[in-house]
């Protein structure tokens, strides 16, 4: 099996593991979610909750929030910097996800929605930089060459936007992200990192009594 073809069967398994989860949550089955946490707080199994925390907030139109937030609750204020540390890892994978989908999905994908000419931003190979990439993908316009210049700020702030579930949550954006090739991962990473920590690191300085209604 090519690399490509693997690249695209774990992606697809990865969307259908999208669809299963968001299914079950529309359909009101949290008590799966709620048992699966219990059973890992009595067992004080802390350091797989944060795997399974960061492989869902990877996933497109999850509640980064909602989940971290349980965790600290069951875990402790204790917890939030290492749930910090998840999401991080979480919106990293995701645009690492994105980063790797092969081209000619992303090729195909352009062209079913009428944008083929550009699709030569994303290719691998084509000499262009991070910048030049974002300015192919954009066009060349004042408000863009903005963006480009402070392309990892505005990436790193798209994650924490009200509103952002209905464009794909965090993860969903941070693959989008990963999908222009202008970001190098490491510098995206330091660079997210620092809007998603103002809430876990005030609940594990000042503790619960932060959230309303935690108590």
């Amino acid at each position: 099996m090519t690399a490509p073809r693997a690249i695209g069967l774990l992606i697809l398994g990865w969307l259908i593991l999208t669809v299963t989860v968001l299914v079950l949550e529309a359909t009101g089955r949290t008590t799966l979610a709620s048992d699966a946490l219990a059973f890992a707080e009595r067992h004080r199994l802390l350091p797989l909750v944060l795997v399974g925390l960061a492989c869902l907030i990877a996933m497109p139109f999850m509640p980064r929030v909602t989940l971290s937030l349980s965790v600290i609750l069951l875990f402790g204020p204790d917890a939030a910097p290492l749930v910090w540390l998840a999401m991080i890892a979480g919106v990293t994978l995701a645009f690492l996800i994105g980063r790797h989908v092969p081209y000619r999905l992303t090729s195909r994908a352009f062209a079913a929605i009428g944008i083929a000419d550009r699709a030569a931003a994303v290719a691998p190979g084509s000499g262009l930089d991070e910048a030049a990439r974002l300015r192919l993908l954009l066009g060349d316009h004042r408000w863009t060459r903005a963006l480009v210049r402070w392309r990892y700020v505005a990436a790193a702030l798209l994650p924490v936007l009200p509103g952002n579930m209905l464009l794909g949550g965090a993860g969903g954006l941070a693959m989008l992200t990963g999908l222009t090739r202008a970001f190098h991962p490491i510098p995206y990473a330091l660079a997210v990192a620092i809007p998603l920590a103002p809430l876990p690191l005030a609940i594990w300085a000042f503790g619960l009594d932060i959230i309303p209604g935690a108590r």
